[in-house]
C-alpha cells in the first residue's frame, strides 16, 4: 500500500511540474506575500485543475502534505475527505502553516467542512503564534477579538428580498432553533426552526420593522434589524 501511495504523490508532483513557473514562483512573495521555501510556482487554476479528478482521497492528502511542497499542500486540502479528518490532523496540519495562502485555502477548502471545526476555532483563537489566532479571522493581529468571533457558532442573516431568515449552529447535537422578535424592549418567541444535518435553518415569513435572533444550545446570535 505504501508504495502505491508513493507512485500517486509522485505522479501529482510530476503533474504539478508540468505547470510550474519561474516568474509565478518568483512573483510569490513580493507580489502576494506568499513566503514558502518550497514551491514550484503553479497557478491556482492548475492546482484545482490537478485536484479535480483525485478527490476525495484522505490517505492521498496526508501523503501529499507530508512532502512539504507547497503546491502539494494546497491539492491535499482539496481532496481530502473533511469526514476522515481528525482534530490531531488538524492540530498537526496547523503547526505547518507557514504562508496566509495554505492557511485559507486550508480553512476555507477543508477545515469549515470538518465537524470538529467550532471547537478548533475556539483553541485556535487563543493562541498567540503569527499562524494562529489572527489567521483565523476572528482576531486582529494584537490578538484582540473581533466582533465575528463571539458569534461564530451561530451564524446568523436576513434575506430580505425573499423575506427568510436563515443561519446555522456549528455545535454538534443541536436540533432546533427559537427564532425571537424584538419590537420594542421585549423579546418574543415567533418560532421554533429544525436544523438539517449540517445544523444550517431556515424560514420564510413576513419580516416586520424590527430585530431578530435566535437561540440555540445556550448560544444567542447576534441581533439583526429588518427595516
Amino acid at each position: 500500500m505504501a508504495g502505491a501511495i508513493d507512485e500517486r504523490v509522485e505522479a501529482v508532483l510530476q503533474a504539478l511540474r508540468s505547470h510550474a513557473s519561474a516568474r509565478i514562483r518568483d512573483e510569490m512573495a513580493p507580489r502576494y506575500g506568499i513566503v514558502t521555501d518550497k514551491a514550484m510556482g503553479v497557478a491556482m487554476a492548475k492546482m484545482q485543475a490537478v485536484a479535480k479528478p483525485l478527490a476525495p482521497d484522505h490517505a492521498l492528502a496526508e501523503a501529499l502534505w507530508e512532502t512539504g511542497w507547497y503546491e502539494a499542500r494546497m491539492v491535499a486540502c482539496m481532496v481530502d475527505d473533511p469526514a476522515q479528518v481528525t482534530p490531531e490532523q488538524m492540530d498537526r496540519w496547523r503547526a505547518d502553516f507557514d504562508n496566509w495562502g495554505i492557511v485559507d485555502t486550508v480553512c476555507f477548502k477543508l477545515f469549515d467542512q470538518v465537524p470538529h471545526a467550532p471547537a478548533k476555532v475556539a483553541e485556535w483563537t487563543s493562541l498567540n503564534d503569527e499562524f494562529g489566532g489572527w489567521q483565523s479571522g476572528l482576531r486582529f493581529a494584537d490578538g484582540d477579538p473581533k466582533p465575528s468571533l463571539r458569534h461564530f457558532t451561530t451564524p446568523f442573516a436576513i434575506d430580505s428580498t425573499r423575506n427568510r431568515l436563515w443561519g446555522q449552529v456549528r455545535t454538534r447535537d443541536v436540533s432546533s432553533v427559537t427564532v425571537q422578535r424584538r419590537t420594542g424592549s421585549t423579546w418574543k418567541t415567533i418560532a421554533t426552526r429544525r436544523t438539517d444535518s449540517e445544523g444550517y435553518w431556515s424560514w420564510t415569513t413576513r419580516l416586520t420593522d424590527a430585530s431578530y435572533r435566535f437561540l440555540a444550545a445556550g448560544a444567542t446570535s447576534a441581533t439583526l434589524r429588518h427595516k
